[in-house]
């Protein structure tokens, strides 16, 4: 994988992602795993917030550029 890549993918998971997944395989109980999975759409949604937010910015400031 090229590196320029795989930063942009490590960058669109969230941090904490794998080791909430993980904790998910691992469970044999269903509410402990209605718990962890619950967990990992919190931290999803909360990224997908902060990537449409930060596209946002991104998007303003490269207009801002092209004015200048």
């Amino acid at each position: 994988m090229h590196q320029g890549t795989r930063k942009d993918w490590l960058q669109a998971e969230p941090p904490g992602w794998r080791n909430l997944c993980n904790l998910a395989q691992a469970q044999s109980d269903p509410d402990k795993l209605a718990v962890v999975i619950d967990s990992i759409n919190r931290l999803l949604a909360r990224h997908e917030r902060w990537a449409k937010t930060d596209s946002k910015r991104d998007s303003n400031r490269e207009r801002q550029d092209q004015r200048i």
